[in-house]
């Protein structure tokens, strides 16, 4: 059984036990609280008051799992989500990426290589992906040499936005950029590309997947499996 499967195995159980025990204490919560407000007449306060008790729940659950290491957090540089982004969004927007065995595309925040793997088989793309994650390092490389597209595929442990800031070599090769960060990450990611792609003498391609990029127009957007994907391409500067 591969580590990939056995990561994913475990992180659904961590998830499904987390989910549980909170669904447990909310269940518990509103039994309690509604057997102490019973005056129908309240119903709009009581409401109100329920919402503020689950929000305080959640909050109390979060710290929780922060202070006992349940969970990653923004501020440990992990800038992306650990899930990866599904096949079928994969699988839907590769081709209108355009990518073909001239162009390079890099992702930002690569986790496991799966747009690598996949961009680089269907079109022979060059493909290149950043990450912080060790252990999603170590399942990408694996991939990539098991099939044997390490010739197409090259993978760097980097900060993403120390990659987008200070890289004067891949960044300015790119002709396509793949993001799945957080959303704060996203904000600031959008800035940075916007800074530095307004520089190039070639329109480049950004797919954003999960949130937009603020202050970008996209060119394309869709929703898949309820997950919302744009596709923004820059404009070529002449001068």
């Amino acid at each position: 059984m591969s580590d990939a499967y056995d990561w994913q195995c475990e992180c659904h159980l961590k998830c499904h036990l987390q989910i549980t025990s909170i669904c447990s204490e909310v269940a518990k919560l509103i039994i309690c609280y509604w057997s102490q407000n019973t005056d129908i007449s309240s119903l709009s306060n009581r409401k109100d008051s329920m919402r503020r008790a689950l929000l305080k729940l959640a909050k109390d659950r979060f710290r929780e799992m922060q202070s006992t290491h349940q969970i990653q957090l923004l501020d440990s540089n992990l800038a992306a989500p650990i899930s990866p982004t599904p096949n079928l969004i994969i699988n839907t927007f590769l081709p209108y990426l355009k990518l073909d065995s001239s162009k390079l595309m890099v992702d930002l925040g690569c986790g496991d290589g799966r747009w690598l793997l996949a961009a680089s088989k269907l079109t022979q793309c060059r493909s290149f992906g950043i990450d912080l994650d060790e252990d999603r390092l170590k399942i990408a490389n694996q991939s990539i040499l098991e099939q044997k597209m390490d010739d197409r595929v090259e993978i760097e442990r980097r900060d993403v936005f120390d990659f987008v800031k200070n890289d004067s070599k891949v960044f300015l090769m790119a002709d396509v950029f793949v993001l799945y960060l957080f959303r704060d990450a996203m904000v600031e990611m959008g800035k940075l590309l916007q800074e530095r792609l307004c520089q190039q003498k070639k329109s480049v391609c950004v797919l954003s997947i999960g949130f937009a990029l603020t202050g970008w127009k996209p060119s394309h957007e869709q929703r898949v499996n309820g997950l919302k994907v744009y596709l923004y391409t820059t404009r070529r500067n002449s001068t």
